[in-house]
């Protein structure tokens, strides 16, 4: 079909890994600020998040909440005609500029068993585009077995739609994987 993961999935992490300036706040209490702008294509893309980092009563928590708008695209919200669709996808052309809404946190117990839950939507401000979604999650559990360190296990699920704008075309799919590290 000429798909990839890669051309049919953007990532659900923000912006661009443009040229542009950011600024991080330093950590007060676990919390931080990061915030960013770029500008190309005659259009300007920026980023906030709040992110949290720290310890209770030896768990280990984690947690980032983000906003971004994205209004570089070069079509700038113009809709395509349907049979184009699959043409874009296939070379890997994204479309549409767009708001992005993503939140993730994790905990790690003392004891070694991990938690992971992300989500994400895309909203696209080209006409009859499709929302993006991702939902993502992650059990694990790590132990130091033998000298050489910790050896973790995990096992994901992910559920992700329209993750690259195309009008009316429906673009779902699914990862599972299941990973050991040592």
């Amino acid at each position: 079909s000429g798909f990839t993961v890669a051309n049919v999935f953007e990532p659900a992490d923000g912006l661009s890994r443009e040229d542009r300036i950011r600024y991080d706040t330093p950590s007060l209490f676990g919390f931080k600020l990061s915030t960013s702008h770029g500008h190309k294509n005659e259009g300007d893309e920026w980023d906030i998040a709040l992110r949290y980092a720290g310890e209770i009563s030896g768990t280990k928590v984690a947690f980032v909440a983000s906003y971004a708008e994205d209004k570089t695209r070069l079509n700038n919200g113009i809709a395509l005609a349907n049979d184009a669709n699959t043409n874009l996808l296939a070379t890997g052309i994204r479309t549409g500029n767009f708001e992005l809404f993503n939140a993730s946190a994790g905990v790690l117990f003392p004891f070694g068993l991990s938690l992971m839950v992300a989500y994400a939507h895309k909203d696209y401000d080209q006409t009859h585009a499709r929302d993006g979604e991702v939902l993502f999650g992650k059990i694990g559990y790590q132990h130091k077995f033998i000298e050489a360190g910790n050896t973790c296990f995990a096992l994901d699920l992910g559920q992700f739609e329209n993750m690259n704008a195309v009008t009316d075309l429906k673009v779902e799919g699914k990862s599972y994987g299941f990973s050991i590290v040592q």
